[in-house]
């Protein structure tokens, strides 16, 4: 490793060539090392639409993603149908985000006398603590999040002193990365926006050539800088890029829904029933009156919670009802709670964002806000003992902006983890950042407000670790195998910690900032991405037994026969999980099968779709009618749902599916509402599917 050494890392040029090769390189061995997939669905789905794989050509306009997004990526499929522009352009993307995190990591540490050794392995662990897995698992949400990210990065790391080529390249390549990840999704980008703001104004005061002094002198410093000409052209230049994407983003949108007015109608349905799908909403149970008064019974309220939408009575109307007074008739259903204020929850608030952040997905939300903010504190104050206030005002604002924003979407109660990493990877960017950062005369014996931070915080984090280790092994939630990695890793973070106190102890030179650094990135990494990992590995197996892709082809091959008819599945078919990331549709698309509902049920592309198969409508009324058939799965891998049945004998098997099929919650919808509950079995796909139908209900 001494070749390293000679590197010369104060060169721009050679610090780009050094991040295109190592992330590269780090690229690819994930790749070798783990299969990519989609992480969601709703990838597969993006992708089929704008591939035009559903639909007679691409089609540029989504739910989740910008219509000139779209479009870009419809023009690519129109140029080139044989690459998979979906998955290409991401991977670019990434690759351009990472290289910038990468390049700006080698630039600070450079400017703080860290070896390029210590700088790629800190990159390697973020690496695999971070990024690896949204790598292995592609989701357009982080995608966005992660080019938001890389423009931050690139906006800390820029200096006075750079060469105007320098300073314009970095600035046109953060500017176009904060277009496209806000084109992508502008959810997103709206929870990364703060961060990169922050990396403005730590450029508008000139954060890193602060000199060290007390607070108010260091205050009139930084004020002096942020007022200057050149910080108010970067804050515009910001600014305005930032808003012109906004605008460019929503007044396509004005002008495709201008030109295709049904879009306009969709997406009022699409923002009510999103608020009735992602959102706490009450059970039949808790507000019956309330599902009464637009005419749902249980039973369609129940199906409806599990994807469900083809009903005439699920609609704009009605989801906007439900949002308007669910609050009025819960409480009148929770009448006796007010009467009886004694018997009623208390802290409820406090039960929703502890369950949050501490009962679900193994705890990581929880431990990830724990340890961001611990890292801050430990920054924060070794910049007070240095004299830099306003960087410890800086990071302390970073870790207080990360929690808000993660407390605010708990408390509205959506809080997926592919947003959450959104929150996250620019929180502890700044963060790693500014520890590069960190400085003290290493020559001389720490004094004695040093020392006892020196022996304080590492023994405050060291306590918090132990703590968080404990509740970790005596959850039931963690598997073993999450335990033994977070031990191995905890092993490490402790070794680490006792040695930063031993050598404040013995006098000798600290490796203060290596063991506060070391102690959140491994936690994180540790607790948050193998828990993942293992899920998905899990999945994966699942699905990679059972030949996806063999399965898809079996039912399409079965679907290419049968033109005349429609068939539908619903959100326990393997034929929700998409295609491979590098899959591309060779024949023409497939336009006769459909989900039973899902987020663009009932949109213009559904019915483009359904004219395509040769109808005008499909709602459940339309179940009983000839040519509308229905997929029913009974292999999962090699598990059959025929446990101990003969599967020669056919007719015991057929009544064994029917009787399973009349229990789901579309057919008992279907007999209680609609008087429907005859079945018959039609056909066979393979050893995989069950084709059957529902038959009239009798006069």
């Amino acid at each position: 490793m001494r070749w390293l050494k000679k590197v010369d890392v104060s060169s721009e040029k050679n610090r780009w060539l050094i991040s295109l090769a190592y992330v590269a390189l780090l690229i690819m061995l994930t790749y070798l090392l783990l299969p990519v997939r989609f992480e969601t669905n709703d990838d597969g789905g993006l992708r089929e639409i704008i591939a035009g794989y559903r639909t007679p050509e691409p089609y540029p306009k989504t739910v989740f993603t910008s219509t000139i997004y779209g479009q870009f990526v419809c023009m690519l499929y129109r140029m080139f149908p044989m690459a998979p522009w979906y998955t290409i352009v991401f991977w670019g993307l990434l690759f351009v985000s990472f290289c910038c995190i990468c390049k700006s990591l080698l630039k600070i540490g450079a400017e703080n006398g860290v070896s390029l050794k210590n700088v790629l392995l800190l990159y390697a662990v973020l690496h695999a603590a971070l990024f690896c897995y949204y790598l292995w698992f592609l989701q357009f949400t982080v995608v966005a999040g992660i080019c938001l990210t890389g423009s931050t990065a690139l906006i800390y790391a820029q200096r006075t002193n750079d060469s105007l080529t320098n300073a314009r390249f970095d600035s046109l390549l953060a500017l176009s990365l904060m277009v496209f990840g806000i084109l992508i999704r502008y959810l997103s980008a709206v929870v990364v926006l703060p961060f990169l703001f922050l990396a403005v104004l730590w450029q508008m005061i000139k954060g890193y050539s602060l000199p060290d002094l007390p607070f108010r002198k260091g205050l009139a410093t930084a004020f002096k800088n942020f007022v200057s000409v050149k910080s108010f052209v970067l804050l515009a230049k910001v600014a305005l890029t930032g808003i012109g994407a906004f605008v460019l983003l929503f007044g396509y949108e004005w002008y495709y829904d201008s030109k295709h007015p049904e879009w306009k109608e969709f997406e009022t349905y699409s923002y009510y029933r999103g608020l009735y799908t992602d959102f706490p909403n009450p059970t039949y149970e808790e507000a019956p009156e309330l599902y009464d008064a637009i005419g749902w019974s249980p039973e369609l309220v129940q199906v409806s919670k599990g994807w469900f939408m083809l009903d005439k009575r699920i609609s704009v109307e009605n989801f906007k009802f439900i949002q308007d007074h669910k609050t009025e008739y819960r409480a009148s259903s929770l009448q006796n709670d007010v009467d009886n204020p004694e018997q009623a929850p208390q802290g409820a608030m406090w039960q929703t964002i502890s369950q949050a952040l501490f009962d679900t997905q193994n705890g990581i939300l929880g431990i990830g806000v724990i340890l961001v903010i611990l890292a801050a504190i430990a920054f924060s104050v070794w910049s007070v003992l240095s004299n830099r206030m306003i960087a410890a005002c800086w990071m302390l604002a970073t870790a207080g902006g990360f929690s808000v924003i993660t407390l605010a979407l708990i408390i509205m109660g959506r809080l997926p983890l592919r947003m959450y990493m959104c929150i996250l990877l620019p929180a502890v960017i700044l963060l790693v950042f500014e520890s590069l950062e960190l400085r003290r005369n290493e020559e001389s014996p720490p004094n004695k407000k040093e020392k006892v931070f020196l022996i304080g915080m590492p023994a405050v984090m060291l306590i918090t670790a132990i703590l968080l280790f404990l509740w970790i092994m005596g959850s039931k939630q963690v598997s073993t195998s999450v335990k033994t990695v977070v031990s191995i890793l905890f092993s490490g973070c402790c070794l680490l910690e006792l040695k930063s106190i031993w050598n404040c102890f013995a006098g000798r030179k600290t490796v203060g900032r290596c063991s506060l650094i070391a102690l959140p990135l491994l936690c994180i990494g540790g607790i948050l991405i193998f828990s993942e990992f293992e899920q998905a590995a899990q999945s994966h197996e699942i699905l990679n037994s059972m030949h996806l892709e063999e399965h898809h082809q079996t039912v399409t091959q079965y679907l290419v026969e049968h033109p005349e008819n429609i068939y539908i599945y619903d959100s326990t078919s393997y034929l929700l999980y998409p295609r491979g990331p590098l899959y591309v549709e060779e024949k023409a698309p497939v336009c006769n099968l459909f989900f039973y509902g899902g987020s663009l049920a009932n949109s213009p592309l559904f019915e483009e779709q359904l004219a395509a198969a040769g109808r005008t409508e499909l709602t459940a009324e339309d179940f009983v009618e000839n040519g509308v058939f229905f997929l029913y799965q009974v292999k999962y891998g090699e598990y059959t749902i025929f446990s101990g049945i003969e599967e020669n004998e056919e007719e015991q098997c057929e009544n064994f599916v029917i009787d399973q099929i009349s229990k789901n919650a579309l057919s008992q919808m279907l007999k209680s509402d609609y008087g429907i509950s005859e079945i018959e079995i039609v056909d066979r796909i393979d050893d995989l599917y069950y084709v059957y139908r529902y038959l009239p209900a009798a006069e």
